[in-house]
């Protein structure tokens, strides 16, 4: 399967030399046939062929090199932004996995040397100290 990275880098390798945009429908009749071509941004700029389908000449002429462009941009500007996020949360998160080895351990009696009942403080404190991070992880994530 193709990955996003490559269509990204195809997309924009693609949009060098191509007429720029906004690209226009315009409508002919060659005989019987009705004709439906895309135009560049001046009059006598033909991009494309004939379309059977209007639908189809439609979507083409959206997806003109500036529009495809802005999209591409936008989605490098999102992955950085998730890159980011991503980074900023990565303390946050080793720190959780760092609670719940802990709270194994204080569970285990042998460990420290205390029955259960003298841990149950200590476990009741490291579960909500758990919880609280995990929210404060999944308010980042969210937002």
């Amino acid at each position: 399967m193709t990955s996003t990275l490559q269509i990204e880098r195809e997309l924009r390798e693609g949009l060098e030399g191509c007429t720029e945009g906004p690209w226009s429908l315009g409508v002919g009749v060659k005989g019987e046939l009705r004709l439906i071509r895309i135009y560049g941004p001046y009059d006598d700029e033909r991009i494309s062929g004939e379309f059977a389908k209007d639908e189809d000449a439609e979507h083409a002429a959206r997806c003109d090199p500036d529009t495809i462009r802005l999209l591409l941009d936008e989605l490098s500007r999102q992955r950085e932004v998730i890159e980011k996020m991503q980074d900023a949360l990565q303390p946050s998160a080793d720190r959780l996995t760092s609670i719940d080895h802990l709270r194994l351990h204080v569970t285990d009696p042998e460990t420290f040397g205390f029955d259960m009942d003298s841990a149950e403080g200590v476990v009741e404190a490291i579960d909500a100290a758990l919880a609280a991070a995990r929210a404060l992880q999944q308010k980042g994530e969210a937002g």
